[in-house]
């Protein structure tokens, strides 16, 4: 499990029960589930689903979405909204002590002594030394060459006081020094959006180079960024945008033109930046300046049918039908949604995940980056809302799932 996450947040019970080998579209989980080396494996509460009401998934809502703890397939924390829930992004410093998880046996450094330089590198962080800086020097975590940044998360998802510190931060707040079973944590909390225009210059060679100095001296002149990506850059997907690329956001391991518009402050023009398809400026903007369409959209709202059989053991609801008998009765709902039957219907007879029914087969909304979940499972963010999908065969039964929005 990774160094943030809670273990029993994401997706990883449900890719868990999946067999050796795994069906494609859902593959296996890419984060470890053996260890959780960044907090302790504090359990979710389980809350009692009820019978006796329809949930309250389309409820209108002010503030952060509603955060649920079931006992599903798909994790303990459903978020059940009208809208997306509140996301935030996060940085962090990993400081390892002696006889923590992931120590070295040769570190000598305790506890108190780590806390110490926890502290000095939150006075070094007051007197304005940029994290990134700091994260690269002294975290012990695999996020460090990057600045430390972990990514964008929902409510529910990192550990309890991980989780508290992020939805509680005002923007670039640091926390207090955190103490875990694998070591002292500074976190920040770091911006989500950053928009991006860029100017780009094919040739990567001399001649490229030259090309790239001059436009650069034009901008130094005062010349607008925007009208010199629709006259001289030469991509011909952004130039006709006035440079116009996207709004970003963070995420884990971001690198070149997505990385260097985080690094940047709004306005500030960065570059040349070398990549495979040439040279790139990069001028980083407010996010309301680039179109709506170029927003990026990490969510989606999934809907899902899972149709267990007589073999599958706690804590997977088993159903009296045989494996052949669950392939059948998806095959059977695949041809009613198709031919017009509410897919919320048919939840509410036949969904077996646990509160399932009463959710209307409704697993709620999806974040991009949510811990567990599988690679094999991005191609849901291209497809068209309303599109079925399945059945898939899993040990535990079949399953049957739409993206909704």
């Amino acid at each position: 499990m990774s160094i943030l996450l809670h273990p029993r947040a994401g997706f990883a019970l449900l890719i868990a029960l999946i067999a050796s080998p795994a069906p494609a579209c859902l593959g296996h989980d890419p984060l470890p589930r053996n260890a959780n080396p960044w907090g302790p494996d504090e359990p979710v509460a389980e809350e009692p689903i009820s019978t006796d009401q329809e949930p309250t998934a389309g409820a209108t809502q002010t503030g952060p979405a509603p955060l649920e703890s079931r006992r599903s397939v798909f994790g303990d924390v459903l978020h059940l909204g009208e809208e997306p829930p509140e996301a935030r992004s996060i940085a962090a410093i990993q400081l390892l002590y002696k006889g923590c998880s992931g120590a070295p046996r040769d570190l000598d450094r305790d506890l108190e002594s780590t806390l110490a330089l926890a502290e000095q590198l939150r006075e070094r962080l007051h007197g304005g030394t940029p994290f990134a800086e700091l994260a690269r020097l002294h975290s012990a975590s695999n996020t460090a060459p990057t600045g430390g940044v972990f990514g964008t998360f929902a409510p529910g998802f990192l550990i309890p006081d991980f989780d508290r510190f992020l939805f509680s931060a005002g923007m670039d707040q640091f926390s207090e020094p955190l103490v875990s079973p694998t070591g002292v944590h500074v976190l920040k909390r770091v911006e989500r959006w950053a928009g991006a225009r860029v100017i780009c210059v094919v040739d990567r060679e001399a001649a490229g180079r030259e090309k790239m100095a001059t436009l650069m001296a034009r901008l130094d002149a005062g010349e607008n960024f925007g009208e010199l990506a629709s006259e001289l850059s030469e991509d011909p997907v952004t130039a006709p945008r006035a440079g116009a690329l996207a709004v970003f956001e963070r995420g884990r391991g971001d690198r070149l033109l997505k990385a260097a518009a985080f690094e940047a402050a709004v306005g500030e023009i960065v570059g040349p930046i070398d990549t495979p398809r040439g040279l790139y400026l990069v001028q980083r903007v407010e996010p309301d300046l680039i179109p709506a369409e170029l927003h990026d959209n990490p969510w989606i709202d999934l809907r899902c049918i899972l149709l267990t059989h007589d073999t599958v053991t706690p804590p997977i609801q088993a159903f009296p039908r045989s494996y052949g008998e669950s392939q059948a009765l998806a095959l059977e709902l695949i041809r009613r949604i198709g031919e017009g039957e509410s897919m919320a219907d048919l939840a509410r007879e036949f969904d077996n995940d646990h509160g399932g029914a009463q959710r209307a087969g409704r697993v709620g909304w999806i974040h991009r980056q949510q811990p567990g979940l599988s690679n094999d499972w991005k191609p849901l963010w291209l497809e068209a809302p309303g599109e079925l999908k399945g059945p898939i065969g899993l040990p535990i039964g079949h399953l049957i799932f739409r993206r909704e929005r």
